[in-house]
């Protein structure tokens, strides 16, 4: 027996040939790698940086442990197939996978699904939990490396201990959220037939929702699977039993709304959310059947991620918009609420009536008018007095030029002249005249009763130029914007009280969300005609999209992307966002009618008072008849 054992080594030493277990745990590795990895997907070996620490002296040589020749092994026995792209990765190395130029997610590189992880101690006191950390951290790194969907992982080590492969997979699922991985365990000796057990982890099974389910999913011996069980199998039920989900956010309307917070009979404090958002996480948790956990509220956004970074909460939700995705350490989910960012400025105000009458004609009409009444009277006071007799009676209401402008004002107003010409010359001339007047006074009439009906509105402010120039400051409203703008940039007063200056004292512009400034527009009783009270720049800043962050590697994702699409599909975010809007209006009962639809708004009564322009001309005539009537008093009085 001795002798044998001599010569086999012998061999392998001189041959670089495979000890009976080596072999096996190649075979198995390649009957994993060709059978249950993608097909046509890259396949990344992952290793140590270091060779194994050999605590105790073995007759074996290095070439038998499971160092770098027992890796070069497996390279070679799996290339000779060639049938998948094959990558190496050392944690001591952090190049030796390519990069892509800092481009997180660039299509032109096909990200890795599939890894074999070799795991043996490095230095004197290393363990197997830290080498696998500093090979998980140096693949993360990487591009290539799959950090958001599912990772196919086979680990290998040199210490074939049962507890260490479930300390193993219980260390991917906590910190990670790696399910499909499996651990292979050898039960037997290097020189024998060994048995290579194969382990995994079942997350959220009844009664193990919290720490899993350590299970021995199959056996390879002489040279096959004992079950020829899926090894990467979907891990996740579709039923959770009741598990429990753990859910960090914070109060913002309308996208969540704390309802109310409570003391649990354990001591601690409850709270209860709803909103556009949390309806979407209550419709995909009911139908996973998961109890959903709200944590403490958190106002600071790096706080809510340091919680999902540190696997103290679950998910991750509120206002959360996926163009900063590349920035947060998690996994977005499918976005659900697609809305813009504007920058809402003051409404224009609508034009007194008094004003708009001057806005029937441009400035220059109204010159050119005048200039026409004076150049008229002229015309009608020279010819009198030049090519007529002015003397004669016939001309007599025409030999002053006062007298010639009173009949002219007169003819403009629509007024009988005192008297008509005789003369078939004045007569022609006053023909003309009367039908200028005519002509102006149609379009007059027509713009004027246009005016008193829609007197129309100011300018609208439509460019960030345009805001400046008015002197009115841009103020941020949206929490999540708030987190990057200056403390002169942020809007300090409440989400109703900001609306209210803005849309009746017009001192102010909000940048915030459309959804959250239609919300704000419901609480105070603006039931309709948003674009009356709602002014926004002509641009909008950009367009947003939000959805839910789920831990990095969470197994849940694929199946919240799933609900999320139907809910979209089955339009309940939708109906929600109506119901919620009408309720809110419902509950600002006292506001309901200052800001609702009122008969004002559909029919127009034409009152004395929309004459005032009217009485104020005719006022204006009366003091300068009554100046001009004492002035001649007191002209005559001298002069007697």
């Amino acid at each position: 027996m001795l002798t044998g054992i001599l010569l086999q080594l012998m061999c392998v030493t001189h041959n670089n040939l495979l000890t009976i277990a080596q072999h096996h745990t190649v075979a198995c590795l390649d009957n994993i790698v060709h059978q249950h990895f993608s097909p046509q997907r890259q396949v990344v070996v992952s290793m140590p940086g270091t060779e194994p620490n050999l605590a105790q002296r073995t007759l074996l040589p290095v070439s038998l442990q499971y160092g770098f020749e027992m890796v070069d092994q497996v390279l070679n026995y799996i290339n000779e197939k060639t049938r998948f792209p094959l990558l190496t990765s050392q944690s001591k190395f952090t190049d030796i996978l390519p990069d892509t130029g800092g481009m997180f997610d660039d299509d032109l590189y096909p990200k890795v699904h599939s890894y074999v992880i070799f795991l043996w101690t490095e230095g004197a006191e290393g363990n197997l939990l830290a080498s696998l950390m500093h090979q998980l951290n140096t693949l993360r790194a990487n591009k290539y490396s799959n950090n958001r969907y599912r990772q196919d992982m086979v680990i290998v080590t040199n210490q074939n201990s049962q507890s260490l492969a479930k300390d193993l997979l219980e260390f991917l699922w906590k910190t990670r959220r790696i399910v499909s991985a499996v651990i292979l365990v050898q039960r037997g000796n290097e020189l024998e037939d060994p048995v290579l057990d194969l382990y995994t982890w079942f997350p959220y099974e009844s009664g193990h929702c919290t720490e899993g389910k350590f299970t021995l999913l199959d056996q390879w011996a002489e040279g096959k699977f004992s079950n020829n069980a899926h090894l990467f199998s979907r891990k996740i039920p579709k039923d959770l039993m009741g598990c429990s989900i753990r859910v960090v956010t914070l109060h913002y309307p309308p996208f969540v709304i704390l309802t109310t917070n409570y003391t649990d009979v354990d001591g601690s404090t409850a709270y209860k959310f709803r909103g556009l958002e949390i309806e979407y996480l209550l419709l995909i948790t009911a139908a996973m059947n998961l109890k959903v956990e709200f944590l403490r509220p958190m106002e600071s956004n790096l706080e809510k991620m340091s919680e999902l970074e540190e696997s103290r909460a679950d998910v991750v939700i509120g206002s959360f918009s996926m163009r900063f995705y590349h920035l947060i350490d998690g996994d977005p989910t499918r976005p659900y609420v697609y809305t813009s960012m504007k920058c809402y400025t003051p409404c224009p105000r609508p034009i007194p009536r008094m004003e708009s009458i001057t806005r029937v004609f441009m400035p220059s009409v109204w010159i050119a008018a005048v200039l026409v009444l004076a150049l008229t009277a002229a015309v009608f006071w020279i010819t009198t007095i030049i090519i007529f007799d002015a003397k004669s009676a016939d001309f007599t209401s025409y030999k002053t030029y006062h007298h010639c402008f009173y009949m002219v004002w007169a003819v403009f107003l629509g007024v009988s002249a005192p008297a008509m010409p005789r003369n078939y010359q004045l007569r022609a001339l006053l023909f003309i005249f009367i039908w200028f007047c005519f002509a102006i006074n149609t379009v007059f009439q027509a713009f004027f009763i246009s005016f008193l009906i829609e007197p129309g509105y100011e300018k609208q402010i439509q460019t960030p130029e345009e805001l400046r120039e008015a002197g009115i400051p841009d103020l941020v409203l949206d929490l999540f914007m708030k987190e990057f703008a200056t403390d002169n940039e942020k809007a300090y007063c409440r989400d109703d009280e900001c609306l209210i200056n803005l849309i009746e004292k017009h001192d102010i512009a909000l940048k915030t969300s459309k959804h959250h400034m239609q919300y704000i527009a419901s609480t105070i009783g603006i039931t309709k005609d948003y674009d009356k009270y709602l002014c926004s720049l002509y641009d909008i800043i950009s367009p947003v999209m939000y959805g839910m962050y789920l831990t990095k590697g969470s197994p849940l994702l694929d199946r919240f992307n799933i609900l999320i699409q139907r809910c979209l599909e089955g339009g309940l975010g939708e109906k929600y966002w109506s119901n919620l809007r009408w309720s809110a209006i419902l509950e600002s009962e006292a506001q309901f009618m200052e800001h609702g639809t009122t008969d004002d708004d559909m029919y127009f009564v034409f009152e004395l008072s929309h004459l005032t322009v009217a009485f104020y001309t005719l006022l204006l005539g009366c003091t300068c008849s009554f100046t001009v009537f004492l002035v001649e008093i007191i002209f005559d009085c001298m002069h007697l």
